[in-house]
């Protein structure tokens, strides 16, 4: 619930690999180990928690129900809105894209609302540590999570409710 204005906003680990596997292993293609083993055995940045929390980390998620959806339950705790940057994740996006061709998907729903890889996303004040990198920003606003400026109309996650 502490991510303010002005901070940056980073990911450590993978984003959408799993749900990518996932996919893959629902429409019977098997190709794509790398995805397919993904899915089954999620690799979190364990160590990156405390890093994050030693470089001062505002506010932190894990990434378990998707990117948007998740950001959203730390921006509704901090009063604030998140905006994504499409470019920062341009790679995410580059890794998944042949396996999202093969299933029939925009890659951007697994970056975006793909979960299960275990990331972790933190609101930082100050420099971003090793291992994390910057994929947006925290803005003034009402609760909600932007991306490029604009609301996300893709798929954001898992809703429990």
């Amino acid at each position: 619930s502490g991510a303010r204005a002005g901070s940056q906003l980073a990911v450590a680990g993978q984003l959408g690999l799993s749900a990518a596997g996932y996919a893959l292993w629902c429409n019977g293609i098997d190709r794509f180990d790398e995805l397919r083993q993904r899915h089954l055995v999620p690799q979190p940045p364990y160590r990156q928690g405390r890093a994050a929390a030693e470089a001062g980390a505002q506010a932190m998620i894990d990434i378990s129900d998707g990117l948007i959806g998740d950001l959203r339950h730390l921006a509704e705790a901090s009063g604030v809105t998140i905006d994504l940057s499409t470019e920062a994740l341009s790679a995410d996006r580059e890794k998944l894209t042949g396996a999202a061709e093969a299933v029939g998907v925009d890659p951007w729903d697994w970056v975006f609302g793909g979960g299960e890889d275990h990331a972790l996303v933190a609101a930082f004040a100050g420099p971003v540590p090793a291992g994390w990198r910057v994929i947006g920003r925290v803005l003034e606003g009402s609760s909600g999570v932007l991306v490029d400026g604009v609301p996300w109309r893709g798929h954001a996650g898992w809703q429990s409710f």
